[in-house]
């Protein structure tokens, strides 16, 4: 019950953080002009150098033997996701299906969270690292991949794949396996860390700008389709990592991990990628908003079943 309540505070944050955002961009101090600035210092700056500065000082390779099976549980987890998800569009209308597994398929794998774990454990926990090693390949694998439902073979944007969060990541954990850590300078570290620290913040700012932006261009609603998706990506897709869970001998952490990433909402880039795809962007965002929504009751009560399962 503890860890449940843990994540209902972590959320309320996380809402609270973003309800700043909506009130922002209802009074217009942020405005879609300054969303892409601030959105590529939060993602291409501040979250690298929290990335870089986390897994330097977490990362110890004689403490966590089997780091490597953190992205090699990622890619299963992916492959695993993808029937699923395809399957998952049958609940929906045919016009909007691409839009509805696209949504299905990418969760968001790194800023909810990261959030979550940071109000849990603390920003410099090994959790977060632990979190950064497992979804190192996300970035590149979502920006390359998503055009997939829309078209038989998406292009490879070496821009989008060679990312700043897979470049630190990879750099701090060669610095770690080489074991010269200590040699960084400890100024540097401390200028990278407070650049990090405004990440999470302004991620999620930008996120609550980005639902009350399109709150305000919302077209019809898609009812049906908004609950089947609650009802998949919120609740059946968390309840079938469950079931699997005892099955397959994870590690508390790994599975615990893999539980945030099957309990989590939409990534918070789906309406862009499917606008820029041609789908239907209003679709996208009524369904990442309402699942980001029941999100605060889903995301509690499976934390509270896996902590039933795996034990205090």
């Amino acid at each position: 019950m503890q860890s449940a309540v843990a994540a209902i505070e972590a959320l309320l944050i996380l809402f609270l953080m973003s309800a700043f955002g909506w009130v922002l961009r209802a009074r217009r101090v942020v405005t879609p002009a300054a969303m892409p600035a601030l959105s590529a210092i939060a993602l291409d700056v501040a979250l690298p150098c929290l990335v870089f500065t986390v897994i330097l000082s977490r990362f110890h390779p004689a403490d966590m033997p089997g780091w490597y099976r953190l992205p090699l549980g990622w890619v299963l987890f992916t492959l695993a996701a993808l029937p699923l998800s395809l399957a998952a569009g049958y609940a929906a209308r045919p016009a909007v299906r691409r839009e509805f597994r696209l949504c299905c398929f990418y969760q968001n794998a790194i800023f909810f969270p990261l959030a979550i774990l940071t109000a849990m454990f603390g920003a410099d926990s090994q959790a977060i690292a632990q979190l950064f090693l497992m979804t190192l390949l996300f970035p590149a694998f979502f920006f390359n991949t998503c055009g997939m439902f829309f078209q038989a073979s998406p292009r490879l944007d070496w821009r989008k794949t060679l990312h700043p969060v897979l470049l630190t990541t990879v750099a701090a954990v060669l610095i770690g396996l080489a074991g010269v850590t200590n040699r960084v300078p400890d100024m540097l570290i401390k200028a990278l860390q407070q650049i990090g620290a405004v990440s999470v913040p302004l991620l999620l700012i930008l996120l609550g700008a980005r639902i009350r932006e399109d709150f305000e261009n919302r077209g019809p609603i898609y009812w049906r389709e908004i609950v089947a998706f609650i009802g998949i990506r919120n609740v059946v897709f968390p309840l079938l990592f469950l079931a699997a869970f005892p099955i397959l001998n994870l590690s508390r952490d790994l599975g615990f991990l893999l539980l945030l990433q099957a309990a989590m909402p939409p990534v918070t880039a789906a309406p862009i990628m499917v606008g820029r795809s041609g789908g239907n962007v209003a679709f996208a965002s009524q369904l990442l908003l309402t699942s980001y929504v029941a999100a605060a009751v889903t995301i509690p009560c499976m934390v509270w079943l896996f902590v039933r399962l795996a034990g205090n």
